[in-house]
């Protein structure tokens, strides 16, 4: 990879980080876009994941809402070593 496009790579990694930071700050919940633009997988793997155990599961809120707890997600994250 040249020079240049690695410079790109990881600033395209950056402003993802920062944005992704700026959405889920304050929230309580994080959605599998969140989760998955967290670990830069696809939605499914995210809900792939739940089903084996790998993460937490996701809690159903009202109006057919399903979401993840941000503290379970990032305590599962401390057990991987991660973030």
């Amino acid at each position: 990879m040249s020079h240049q496009k690695e410079n790109q790579s990881k600033s395209n990694l950056v402003r993802r980080e920062k944005r992704l930071a700026r959405k889920t700050a304050n929230s309580r919940y994080w959605t599998d876009e969140d989760l998955a633009e967290r670990w830069n997988v696809c939605r499914d793997t995210v809900w792939r994941w739940a089903r084996v155990g790998a993460i937490p599961n996701p809690i159903k809120l009202p109006g057919n809402c399903t979401r993840w707890l941000r503290e379970e997600v990032e305590t599962c994250e401390e057990s991987w070593g991660q973030h």
